[in-house]
């Protein structure tokens, strides 16, 4: 099968994986050398490998990649069965490029997650959206993202686009290095998550060569996450960070703060304190 013809119905893609999870291991081995290219030219290995092994793993690897288009937008939700099969099988390989990737995680998965982020997604990705799928964010019970970031090291540098994290409990430093980590994309953007800002964080590690031309903030400073209404000085401790790096001055252009509980008058007057009025906001 050509890997640029049809996509295939998605139920066919969960039957294989559930055949070829008993020959997954001999497979694994088997393709090894072949892991980083969608090339794949099983001929040469043929005399010396088991057929019927051979024959199941060029066929999965086939339908899989013919799975994605390069200008697609590919969806996982780790909280649903089927997803969570299908990523046992790509974290094996090297995926093709493809524009967006939206991950809904789910926490008693996140080791296949991890490994599917460190070994399987594209060397250049358009846009991530990383997002929680789980849980009620009213509770302030929001999950650590941190369990995550042996896989998000990797992935967020690989983004040339926008990276977009929702719902989890974000730590001073995993904020620093989330910044840092996305330096090459022309938007970040938090939705609905908690952000550790009781005192400054330090956002310059990246200096002149970070990208970042849009900052979104949504939903973050609401009464049940970090509460900016009562909590102003996190907010003013944000922007503070971001005013003592060389690029929010040089390539940050837009700062987007909506749903925080915060008057404009108090966002310009945070702006301007901070030498940073020449940002456009909502």
């Amino acid at each position: 099968m050509d890997i640029k013809s049809k996509i295939p119905d998605q139920n066919l893609i969960y039957k294989l994986v559930g055949k070829v999870q008993s020959y997954e291991r001999k497979i694994c081995k088997m393709i090894a050398p072949y892991r980083r290219t969608i090339d794949f030219d099983f001929t040469k290995k043929e005399q010396k490998l088991d057929l019927r092994i051979l024959a199941i793993s060029s066929q999965i690897l086939r339908i899989l990649y013919s799975n994605f288009k390069p200008d697609s937008s590919n969806s996982w939700n780790l909280e649903k069965q089927g997803d969570y099969q299908c990523l046992r099988v790509y974290s094996k390989f090297k995926m093709p490029k493809f524009t967006e990737v939206k991950i809904f995680t789910y926490k008693k998965r996140q080791k296949i997650l991890n490994s599917f982020m460190e070994e399987s997604l594209p060397n250049e990705i358009q846009e991530l959206k990383f997002i929680r799928s789980k849980g009620d964010i009213h509770n302030r019970n929001l999950e650590k993202i941190g369990k995550y970031f042996k896989g998000l090291r990797l992935v967020l540098p690989r983004v040339i686009s926008n990276v977009s994290i929702s719902r989890f409990d974000i730590s001073k430093k995993q904020l620093q290095s989330i910044f840092y980590l996305s330096k090459g994309a022309k938007g970040l953007t938090f939705n609905w998550c908690k952000l550790d800002l009781i005192t400054v964080p330090n956002l310059g590690k990246s200096a002149k060569q970070c990208r970042i031309e849009q900052l979104i903030i949504y939903g973050c400073g609401l009464e049940f996450l970090c509460n900016w209404n009562e909590n102003s000085s996190h907010f003013s401790n944000l922007v503070c960070g971001l005013s003592q790096t060389e690029w929010a001055h040089s390539s940050l252009k837009k700062i987007f703060l909506n749903n925080n509980n915060l008057h404009q008058q108090e966002i310009v007057d945070t702006l301007k304190e901070y030498q940073l009025n020449h940002l456009k906001f909502n």
